[in-house]
Protein backbone atom coordinates (compact mmCIF):
# COMPACT_ATOMS: atom_id res chain seq x y z
CA UNK A 1 0.00 0.00 0.00
CA UNK A 2 1.33 3.40 -1.02
CA UNK A 3 1.54 6.20 1.54
CA UNK A 4 -0.33 9.45 0.73
CA UNK A 5 2.55 11.43 2.23
CA UNK A 6 5.13 13.07 -0.04
CA UNK A 7 8.74 13.21 1.15
CA UNK A 8 11.17 16.01 0.30
CA UNK A 9 14.95 15.60 -0.09
CA UNK A 10 15.27 17.31 3.30
CA UNK A 11 13.23 14.41 4.84
CA UNK A 12 10.19 16.59 5.55
CA UNK A 13 6.84 14.89 4.91
CA UNK A 14 3.88 16.58 3.21
CA UNK A 15 0.28 15.36 2.94
CA UNK A 16 0.05 16.19 -0.78
CA UNK A 17 2.11 16.88 -3.86
CA UNK A 18 0.94 20.51 -3.92
CA UNK A 19 2.14 20.99 -0.32
CA UNK A 20 5.54 19.57 -1.32
CA UNK A 21 5.67 21.92 -4.34
CA UNK A 22 4.81 24.90 -2.10
CA UNK A 23 7.69 23.89 0.18
CA UNK A 24 10.08 23.63 -2.79
CA UNK A 25 8.89 26.98 -4.21
CA UNK A 26 9.63 28.64 -0.87
CA UNK A 27 13.23 27.41 -0.99
CA UNK A 28 13.62 28.37 -4.65
CA UNK A 29 12.56 31.90 -3.71
CA UNK A 30 14.95 31.89 -0.75
CA UNK A 31 17.77 30.69 -3.04
CA UNK A 32 17.11 33.56 -5.49
CA UNK A 33 17.08 36.13 -2.67
CA UNK A 34 20.29 34.74 -1.20
CA UNK A 35 22.03 34.84 -4.59
CA UNK A 36 21.07 38.51 -4.93
CA UNK A 37 22.33 39.18 -1.40
CA UNK A 38 25.62 37.46 -2.23
CA UNK A 39 25.91 39.57 -5.39
CA UNK A 40 25.34 42.74 -3.37
CA UNK A 41 27.85 41.64 -0.73
CA UNK A 42 30.37 40.86 -3.48
CA UNK A 43 30.11 44.42 -4.82
CA UNK A 44 30.44 45.84 -1.30
CA UNK A 45 33.48 43.65 -0.69
CA UNK A 46 35.06 44.89 -3.93
CA UNK A 47 34.57 48.47 -2.77
CA UNK A 48 36.12 47.67 0.62
CA UNK A 49 39.10 45.99 -1.04
CA UNK A 50 39.64 49.02 -3.25
CA UNK A 51 39.59 51.34 -0.25
CA UNK A 52 41.89 49.16 1.84
CA UNK A 53 44.31 48.79 -1.09
CA UNK A 54 44.36 52.56 -1.51
CA UNK A 55 45.13 52.92 2.19
CA UNK A 56 47.87 50.29 2.13
CA UNK A 57 49.40 51.58 -1.13
CA UNK A 58 50.26 55.00 0.17
CA UNK A 59 47.20 56.82 1.41
CA UNK A 60 49.58 59.22 3.12
CA UNK A 61 50.85 62.36 1.47
CA UNK A 62 53.60 61.84 -1.08
CA UNK A 63 56.45 64.27 -1.56
CA UNK A 64 56.49 63.69 -5.33
CA UNK A 65 54.31 66.15 -7.20
CA UNK A 66 52.57 64.66 -10.21
CA UNK A 67 50.86 66.24 -13.17
CA UNK A 68 48.39 64.50 -15.43
CA UNK A 69 50.38 62.97 -18.32
CA UNK A 70 47.41 63.01 -20.71
CA UNK A 71 48.23 65.18 -23.71
CA UNK A 72 45.51 67.82 -23.83
CA UNK A 73 44.45 67.66 -20.17
CA UNK A 74 43.26 71.09 -19.07
CA UNK A 75 44.07 70.54 -15.38
CA UNK A 76 47.04 72.64 -14.30
CA UNK A 77 47.01 71.88 -10.59
CA UNK A 78 49.44 69.11 -9.63
CA UNK A 79 48.48 66.03 -7.62
CA UNK A 80 50.23 65.14 -4.39
CA UNK A 81 49.12 61.48 -4.32
CA UNK A 82 49.38 58.75 -6.92
CA UNK A 83 45.83 57.70 -6.02
CA UNK A 84 44.54 61.13 -7.07
CA UNK A 85 46.27 60.91 -10.46
CA UNK A 86 44.92 57.39 -10.99
CA UNK A 87 41.34 58.48 -10.30
CA UNK A 88 41.69 61.64 -12.41
CA UNK A 89 43.25 59.76 -15.34
CA UNK A 90 40.19 57.47 -15.57
CA UNK A 91 38.38 60.43 -17.11
CA UNK A 92 40.74 60.31 -20.11
CA UNK A 93 40.44 56.58 -20.87
CA UNK A 94 37.73 55.31 -23.21
CA UNK A 95 36.14 52.00 -22.30
CA UNK A 96 32.79 51.52 -24.12
CA UNK A 97 31.35 49.33 -21.32
CA UNK A 98 27.71 48.32 -20.83
CA UNK A 99 26.11 47.64 -17.42
CA UNK A 100 24.45 44.23 -17.41
CA UNK A 101 21.84 45.40 -14.89
CA UNK A 102 20.51 48.64 -16.32
CA UNK A 103 21.88 48.52 -19.87
CA UNK A 104 23.65 51.85 -19.35
CA UNK A 105 26.46 52.58 -21.81
CA UNK A 106 29.66 54.18 -20.62
CA UNK A 107 32.26 55.74 -22.91
CA UNK A 108 34.74 56.71 -20.20
CA UNK A 109 36.32 54.50 -17.56
CA UNK A 110 35.57 57.05 -14.83
CA UNK A 111 31.81 56.90 -15.45
CA UNK A 112 31.73 53.09 -15.56
CA UNK A 113 33.80 52.73 -12.39
CA UNK A 114 31.60 55.24 -10.50
CA UNK A 115 28.41 53.49 -11.64
CA UNK A 116 26.79 51.40 -8.91
CA UNK A 117 24.57 48.72 -10.44
CA UNK A 118 21.38 47.63 -8.72
CA UNK A 119 22.52 44.43 -7.02
CA UNK A 120 18.93 43.23 -6.64
CA UNK A 121 18.90 42.78 -10.44
CA UNK A 122 22.04 40.61 -10.45
CA UNK A 123 22.74 36.99 -9.76
CA UNK A 124 26.12 35.71 -8.62
CA UNK A 125 27.43 35.19 -12.14
CA UNK A 126 26.52 38.74 -13.21
CA UNK A 127 28.10 40.20 -10.08
CA UNK A 128 31.29 38.22 -10.67
CA UNK A 129 31.40 39.30 -14.32
CA UNK A 130 30.86 42.98 -13.46
CA UNK A 131 33.47 42.80 -10.71
CA UNK A 132 35.97 41.24 -13.13
CA UNK A 133 35.25 43.88 -15.79
CA UNK A 134 35.83 46.64 -13.23
CA UNK A 135 39.11 45.10 -12.01
CA UNK A 136 40.36 44.66 -15.59
CA UNK A 137 39.42 48.23 -16.45
CA UNK A 138 41.28 49.60 -13.41
CA UNK A 139 44.37 47.60 -14.43
CA UNK A 140 44.10 48.87 -18.01
CA UNK A 141 43.76 52.50 -16.86
CA UNK A 142 46.76 52.12 -14.55
CA UNK A 143 48.82 50.58 -17.35
CA UNK A 144 47.93 53.42 -19.73
CA UNK A 145 48.69 55.98 -17.01
CA UNK A 146 52.16 54.58 -16.32
CA UNK A 147 52.90 54.29 -20.04
CA UNK A 148 51.81 57.91 -20.52
CA UNK A 149 53.95 59.01 -17.56
CA UNK A 150 56.91 57.17 -19.09
CA UNK A 151 56.40 58.89 -22.45
CA UNK A 152 56.04 62.27 -20.77
CA UNK A 153 59.16 61.73 -18.64
CA UNK A 154 61.14 60.64 -21.71
CA UNK A 155 60.01 63.75 -23.62
CA UNK A 156 60.95 65.98 -20.68
CA UNK A 157 64.40 64.36 -20.49
CA UNK A 158 64.92 64.88 -24.24
CA UNK A 159 63.89 68.53 -23.88
CA UNK A 160 66.36 68.97 -21.03
CA UNK A 161 69.13 67.41 -23.16
CA UNK A 162 68.47 69.94 -25.93
CA UNK A 163 68.56 72.94 -23.60
CA UNK A 164 71.83 74.77 -23.14
CA UNK A 165 73.40 74.23 -19.73
CA UNK A 166 72.34 76.65 -17.03
CA UNK A 167 74.64 79.58 -16.55
CA UNK A 168 76.15 80.01 -13.16
CA UNK A 169 76.47 83.48 -11.72
CA UNK A 170 79.91 84.30 -10.48
CA UNK A 171 78.46 85.34 -7.16
CA UNK A 172 77.26 81.76 -6.68
CA UNK A 173 80.77 80.31 -6.91
CA UNK A 174 82.44 79.83 -3.56
CA UNK A 175 85.94 81.37 -3.86
CA UNK A 176 87.16 79.50 -0.79
CA UNK A 177 86.50 76.11 -2.35
CA UNK A 178 89.63 74.43 -3.64
CA UNK A 179 89.63 73.73 -7.35
CA UNK A 180 92.62 71.42 -7.31
CA UNK A 181 95.32 74.10 -7.74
Amino acid sequence: MESPWQECACSALFPSLSALNDHLDEYKSLKTNLEKTIASASLALESCRAHSAAFEDGHEQSTKVRNCPYNGCKRVQAFSKLKEVRIHYRGHVECNEVCLCCGGRFKLASAFLRHIPDASQMDRMMAHYMSTRRENLVRRVDKELFEAEGRKNKTQEEDEDRRPPKRVKLTEIDPTASNGM
